[in-house]
């Protein structure tokens, strides 16, 4: 099976800065690959490189076993969605507008957006918001909103890419838990890869098939979350005291920060 999306040696510098250097990695359908790391080690870097909206000093981006400079900006937009930490809109859009933006590349009728708008909506769970206005929304809510947006831009795209920057930051525990089951299954059923930045190490031991580990621009490790990050890397990575204790019903360890 083809990789969904696939980095090579990736690398940006800029104004004699090494922004980034030496990351390798693939993204397979059906995956979620978790990026993890403190801040500033390049994972927004990353992503930007990963969207074509910067473009690598070394190494290549690979979507579906072609040069990601080989598509024109539409065809990108057809095979992959971002979404960004912060996506501001000032103007009083309903919700469903909002999400609508995500198929402003598809040629089709209104009747055919406005359906995908809505199992969008329902994906991201926020289909009871279709008729608020945007700016009236909590952030939460205008966080699953904006999901959605992303989601209906590759609704139905085999083997499309979701490059999610944050996607969970603004949610309670409930909505969290709830979304990334929504994304597991999302992946499975439409065959897509889905690229996730997190800062929470518990939630990408729980929900990532493959983690990629960054510091300081630089890749540390990329493998099964058992692997990855295991204590004394993660102590080191973030200069933390940290504690690990094994999960009493799962094959994983939950990270503590010591007192």
């Amino acid at each position: 099976m083809n990789s969904c999306l696939k980095a090579e040696d990736l690398g940006l510098c800029t104004r004699g800065h090494q922004r980034l250097q030496g990351v390798s990695f693939a993204l397979e359908p059906q995956e979620i690959l978790v990026v993890c790391g403190p801040n500033g080690a390049g994972k927004s870097t990353l992503l930007d490189l990963l969207s074509g909206d910067q473009q690598p000093t070394w190494g290549q981006v690979w979507l579906q076993d072609r040069p990601l400079s080989s598509f024109s900006a539409s065809q990108q937009a057809h095979l992959r969605a971002r979404l960004a930490q912060d996506y501001p809109v000032h103007f009083d859009f309903l919700a469903q507008e909002v999400v609508a933006f995500g198929r402003f590349s598809w040629p089709e009728s209104e009747a055919e957006t406005q359906a995908i708008v809505a199992q969008a909506m329902q994906a991201a769970g926020c289909a009871h918001l279709a008729q608020r206005a945007i700016t009236q929304l909590s952030g939460g809510e205008r966080q699953r909103v904006q999901l959605a947006r992303v989601l209906a831009q590759v609704w139905q795209v085999e083997q499309g890419v979701l490059l999610l920057d944050e996607p969970l930051s603004a949610q309670d525990l409930g909505q969290q838990q709830w979304i990334f089951r929504q994304l597991k299954q999302l992946a499975r059923q439409k065959n897509w890869g889905i690229l996730c930045v997190l800062h929470d190490l518990n939630l990408a031991q729980l929900f990532a098939d493959r983690v990629l580990l960054l510091a300081q621009g630089q890749q540390l490790a990329w493998g099964p979350p058992q692997e990855v990050l295991c204590l004394e890397r993660l102590s080191l990575t973030y200069q933390a005291e940290l504690t690990a204790y094994q999960h009493p019903l799962k094959d994983h360890q939950l990270v503590m920060l010591d007192d």
